[in-house]
C-alpha cells in the first residue's frame, strides 16, 4: 500500500512538472511571438532615411555607396504589371523589398524590380516600410499593416477625423499603437482649420495622449532620438513629449516663415526661410538647436527648395544654389560644384558623406570634398524625374522617373 502510494505522488510530481514545463513552453513561445510582431515595423536597419514623414529628406542614410555610375537594369511600369498604373510620389527601400508610393496605389517590388503586388492608398498618408511589414492608410483611411507577400495582419483602426481634406503629416506606426499629426483643412464648407496631433492604441479607441488645436501647423518631425515631436507653425516651434503629449517647450526663429526644415545629425533644426537683411529680404539657411538657439546663418542667391535640406556628419549641409551643389559648415562655403540638368535637383546624402544628385536627367556622385566621382545620363528618352535617389543597403542606387525605375551601381 505504501508502495503503491509514493507511486502515485511521484507520477502526479511528473505530471505537474510537465503542466509547468508545457506552460513555461507556451508562456515563452507566446512571448516570442509578441517580440516578433513588436519588431515587424521597427524601422532598424532599414537604409531608407525617412522612416516617419510624408516627404522625402534624404539625409543622413545610414548606408554608404561606391557606386560608378553604372546602369543595372531599367524596368518601365507599364511592363511590370498591367493593372498597375504609377506616378511617383515616394521611393522606400526595406531590407529586400522596394515600395514605389504613388498618388493613390502603392506598388511592392523585390530589389531586383520584379514585381510583387499593388494595392490601393489614400492620397493623403505616407507609407512606412518596417522590418517585415509595411504600414498605410486604404482609401477608406482605415489603417492597414502588411507583410511583403501582400498578406492583410491589420485592418482595424481608422484615422480620426482624416478625410480628403486633411493631410497626414506624421505617422510612426508600431504593432501597440500608432503617432500621427494631422491636418484638417476646412473642406469645401470652409471650416476653420484645425490639427491634431495623437498616440491611439490599436486595440482601444480612446486616445493615450491628444495635442489639437484650431490654426496650421505647416511641418511635423520626430527627432532622431524618437522622444519629441516637432511641430511648425509659420516660424513658431512647439516641441512635445511622445510619451504623454505635453508641451516641452515652444519658441520663435527669426524667419518670416520656415518654407522647409530637416533635423540634423546633432540634433538641430535645419531650415530654409526668408529673412530680412540689409532692408531687403533674402532667402536663407538657418540652424538653430531644439531651444531656438542660432547656430550659424548662410545666405543664398537663388536657392532651389523642392525638397527639405540635407545634412550629413560634422555639421555639413548641402543645397542647390542657382546652378551650383554647395556644401556649407558652420556657415562657412567648404566646397562647390557645378551642375548640369534640368528645373528640379534632388540631393540624397549617405553615410560616408557621398552626395547623390539627380538634376534633370543628369544623375552624380560627389565624395567628401566634392570630387565628382561620375556623371551620367539616366535615359536618354524624355522623362522627368519628382523622387529623390533612394540606396539600399549594398549602396546600389534607384531612380524613378515618370514611366520607368532604373538601377545604378
Amino acid at each position: 500500500m505504501r508502495r503503491c502510494l509514493i507511486k502515485r505522488m511521484i507520477i502526479a510530481i511528473l505530471l505537474t512538472a510537465m503542466i509547468c514545463i508545457s506552460c513555461n513552453d507556451a508562456e515563452s513561445e507566446s512571448d516570442s511571438k509578441t517580440e516578433e510582431r513588436s519588431e515587424m515595423l521597427s524601422t532598424d536597419g532599414i537604409p531608407y532615411p525617412v522612416m516617419f514623414a510624408n516627404y522625402q529628406r534624404n539625409s543622413n542614410v545610414p548606408v554608404a555607396t561606391n557606386a560608378k555610375g553604372k546602369l543595372l537594369w531599367s524596368k518601365k511600369y507599364s511592363d511590370m504589371d498591367k493593372d498597375t498604373r504609377l506616378t511617383p510620389r515616394n521611393l522606400l527601400i526595406g531590407k529586400e523589398n522596394l515600395g514605389i508610393r504613388s498618388i493613390e496605389e502603392l506598388a511592392v517590388l523585390d530589389l531586383n524590380g520584379k514585381f510583387k503586388f499593388s494595392v490601393p492608398i489614400a492620397k493623403s498618408t505616407p507609407v512606412v516600410f518596417g522590418k517585415s511589414a509595411l504600414a498605410n492608410a486604404d482609401q477608406a483611411f482605415m489603417l492597414e499593416y502588411r507583410d511583403y507577400n501582400g498578406n492583410l495582419l491589420l485592418e482595424s483602426k481608422d484615422f480620426p477625423a482624416l478625410d480628403d481634406w486633411t493631410t497626414l503629416l506624421l505617422f510612426k506606426p508600431t504593432w501597440d499603437d500608432f503617432l500621427a499629426a494631422v491636418q484638417f483643412n476646412g473642406g469645401p464648407r470652409r471650416l476653420p482649420k484645425r490639427f491634431d496631433v495623437y498616440s491611439l492604441p490599436i486595440e482601444k479607441s480612446v486616445r493615450t495622449w491628444s495635442f489639437d488645436n484650431e490654426g496650421v501647423i505647416h511641418h511635423a518631425l520626430l527627432s532622431k532620438d524618437e522622444k519629441t515631436v516637432v511641430i511648425v507653425q509659420k516660424a513658431d516651434v512647439i516641441l512635445l513629449n511622445i510619451s504623454d503629449g505635453t508641451e516641452i517647450s515652444r519658441f520663435g526663429v527669426d524667419l518670416e516663415q520656415i518654407a522647409t526644415l530637416s533635423i540634423d545629425l546633432d540634433g538641430n533644426l535645419v531650415m530654409f526661410g526668408e529673412k530680412e537683411i540689409d532692408e531687403t529680404v533674402r532667402p536663407v539657411l538657418e540652424i538653430v538647436d531644439f531651444t531656438g538657439e542660432q547656430k550659424w546663418l548662410y545666405v543664398f542667391e537663388s536657392p532651389r527648395v523642392n525638397q527639405p535640406p540635407v545634412s550629413g556628419s560634422g555639421g555639413r549641409v548641402f543645397l542647390v544654389d542657382g546652378i551650383m551643389l554647395k556644401c556649407i559648415i558652420n556657415s562657412e562655403l567648404i566646397w562647390e560644384n557645378e551642375l548640369n540638368g534640368g528645373e528640379y535637383t534632388w540631393l540624397t546624402v549617405t553615410a560616408n558623406d557621398f552626395v547623390v544628385c539627380l538634376s534633370g536627367k543628369n544623375l552624380s556622385l560627389y565624395d567628401q570634398e566634392g570630387a565628382e566621382l561620375f556623371n551620367v545620363e539616366v535615359t536618354e528618352e524624355d522623362e522627368a524625374f519628382y523622387v529623390p535617389v533612394c540606396i539600399d543597403s549594398a549602396g546600389r542606387l534607384y531612380v524613378a522617373g515618370e514611366k520607368s525605375l532604373y538601377c545604378f551601381q
